[in-house]
């Protein structure tokens, strides 16, 4: 078996990314049909520490966060994530590197075997899904590199999520907000169950600032349990009573941000704060590293060192690409996957603090199963220069190739419905020609220029990483409609 073979091989079964599913506690198997697969395995996921982090936004960058700080530290690191921009083997990643194509086949006919043996049986609810198969995978990685600690973001949910068996040194809730709503739940306070179902007993829980409705299940979850909690902006310091300072290039293109976070919230002492430069931009991933600064924390505490030299070197050394990332530099093209109302909302505030004052045109895609009147009407909010600082010019929509992108139509009649300025371009490329087509028109570096900012989806943005030469050579899973 080959890499595509076994590529192929996975994507093959139910596939809960491609087509949305029923409710989360309707869904057939549950936790049990993966325990079953992964102690036939050999129960891998017990040969290494973890932790564990869910949420709806910004777990994918907190993960980032603290694997660079372990790493920096000595450790050796797995890194579990989905999904993945470019290639399905960026998910599984050991001290920065993505798996090689030879041991992901390897890893797929270690396993192929048992889920024969399983599909024998005859009853669909024992087959392991896509996602379980790949976590499995995973955790037969990282057994069999020595990893010291996983880190591990939940796909979807939390209860009942694959990831879920581990026994963590720390659970980790990064944003919750109205998200995957088909399975999850209809309201914020089921979601928030779902998330708060990688609490475990006698586990200590890190999470970010919630809505009051979440922070009422986290805390209600964690006490049930035992739990202690570590809430961002109760025991960790957060300094927001500034903007980050954004520090840019000699171009005026920001480059990272600096700001200080502390352990100890109402501490004065220096000892207690730390100066941290990052890379990621957006005044949201202050929050997200002032969680991933509490993490780190609390499994100090538990054997997985991390010093100060480590904390501020593996900061300001993160990567996770396709988040508020400049795809090009002239024109000036933001790339970011925010893909509900909350992290568009957000968006337009980092937008505004970035590019104070300058034109934007957005190139949007969305996912049909996404709130496209909530997202569209939030974008809409940006022509409001007095609020925000920037102003939509126009909106391009356009779609990926994703099985579950939505209609062109569809969303450009939503945006014309708002009062927006709107072209349709079916293919990403032809978007993004046409988009620094319009912004060549204003001076670049000028107050006037016109920047370009690529959003709606993750798989948007991942053509548009293609499209300016930034992603790898894809030949390997090319023909498979993923």
């Amino acid at each position: 078996m080959n890499y595509k073979e076994a590529y192929n091989y996975i994507n093959s079964f139910t596939n809960y990314e491609q087509v949305p599913g029923l409710k989360m506690h309707l869904k057939s198997g549950g936790l049990e049909r993966f325990e079953r697969l992964i102690e036939q395995l050999g129960n891998p996921h017990k040969s290494f520490k973890s932790i564990l982090i869910a949420g709806t936004k910004g777990k994918g960058s907190v993960a980032a966060m603290i694997d660079s700080v372990l790493r920096l530290a000595g450790h050796k690191v797995g890194l579990y994530s989905s999904p993945h921009l470019h290639t399905f083997r960026e998910r599984i990643q050991v001290n920065g590197q993505t798996i090689p194509p030879a041991d992901m086949a390897r890893m797929t006919e270690k396993i192929k075997p048992l889920v024969d043996q399983i599909q024998s049986l005859g009853d669909p609810a024992l087959v392991p899904t896509t996602y379980e198969l790949s976590t499995a995978i995973a955790f037969l990685y990282f057994q069999e590199m020595g990893i010291d600690i996983a880190v591990l973001e939940v796909g979807m949910g939390g209860r009942l999520d694959a990831t879920n068996v581990v026994d963590p040194l720390v659970s980790v809730i990064t944003s919750i907000s109205m998200d995957h709503m088909e399975v999850l739940g209809d309201t914020l306070e089921e979601i928030a169950g779902e998330k708060a179902g990688i609490i475990k007993q006698g586990i200590a829980v890190v999470s970010a600032p919630q809505d009051h409705i979440a922070m009422g299940v986290i805390a209600q979850t964690a006490k049930e349990r035992s739990a202690n909690l570590t809430v961002v902006g109760r025991e960790v310091y957060v300094g927001t009573d500034h903007l980050p300072e954004v520090v840019a290039d000699e171009e005026g293109i920001p480059i990272y941000q600096a700001f200080t976070l502390g352990l100890a919230a109402n501490s004065t002492q220096p000892e207690a704060r730390v100066r941290l430069k990052l890379p990621l931009l957006g005044n949201h991933q202050q929050v997200n590293a002032a969680v991933a600064l509490a993490t780190i924390g609390v499994v100090n505490g538990a054997g997985i060192n991390a010093g100060t030299q480590a904390i501020v070197q593996g900061f300001s050394s993160v990567s996770w690409p396709g988040r508020l990332e400049v795809v090009n530099r002239d024109p000036v093209v933001m790339a970011d996957g925010a893909h509900n109302v909350e992290s568009i909302s957000r968006l337009g505030q980092a937008m505004a603090e970035l590019f104070h004052g300058k034109k934007v045109i957005v190139v949007l895609g969305i996912g049909r199963d996404k709130d496209i009147e909530g997202i569209v009407g939030e974008i809409a909010t940006w022509q409001d220069t007095s609020v925000l600082g920037t102003a939509v010019d126009r909106v391009i929509v356009t779609h990926s190739r994703h099985p579950r992108a939505a209609d062109t139509r569809d969303v450009a009649q939503h945006a014309l419905n708002q009062g927006l300025t709107v072209e349709v371009r079916d293919e990403v490329g032809v978007a993004l020609a046409r988009a620094q087509s319009l912004a060549a028109q204003t001076q670049p570096g000028s107050e006037q220029s016109t920047v370009v900012l690529v959003t709606g989806s993750l798989f948007v943005v991942a053509e548009a990483r293609e499209y300016y030469g930034l992603a790898p050579d894809l030949s390997e899973e090319e023909g498979d409609g993923a």
